[in-house]
């Protein structure tokens, strides 16, 4: 598993974060105020050769994230195995800067923050792509290089 480190922030400038409300196994990720500092704001990309693609692990809390299943509206949710995700829940990330990351899945869905304004707490999940609004393009940024 790579030990490099990312904070990985929307378009807005807020970052992806466990919710410290629901911090296991389950928890929904939101978007926070960004803090590299906060190790749950920092993540690995864990590579998954059955689909070419990723999922993202938290190492401060041992859990992987991946969305729930594949369908518009779908959470990106918290769990303790990376097997508990088949290879349609990972991740492609499209660039290296400002970029989406749709699911391997379905191409059609990206991550999103939900909603139509983005305050710090809001659920990200899987959603169309809407011309790359600030809610769908993610930026990860090395923490530990």
């Amino acid at each position: 598993m790579s030990s490099i480190l990312f904070q990985i922030k929307m378009g807005n400038g807020l970052a992806l974060a466990i919710d410290k409300n629901n911090p296991g196994p389950g928890g929904q990720l939101i978007v926070m105020t960004a803090n590299p500092g906060d190790a749950d704001q920092q993540w690995t990309w864990v590579y998954n050769p059955a689909s070419n693609a990723s999922i993202l692990y938290n190492p401060g809390r041992g859990l992987y994230a991946a969305p729930k299943s594949v369908k518009e509206g779908a959470p990106i949710v918290l769990n303790a195995l990376e097997s508990h995700y088949n290879a349609s829940q990972t991740f492609n990330v499209l660039g290296a800067d400002g970029a989406a990351v749709q699911c391997a899945g379905d191409t059609d869905l990206n991550m999103n923050a939900f909603g139509d304004s983005w305050p710090p707490g809001t659920k990200v999940g899987l959603w169309g792509w809407s011309k790359g609004q600030q809610n769908e393009i993610w930026t990860s940024t090395v923490l530990n290089p």
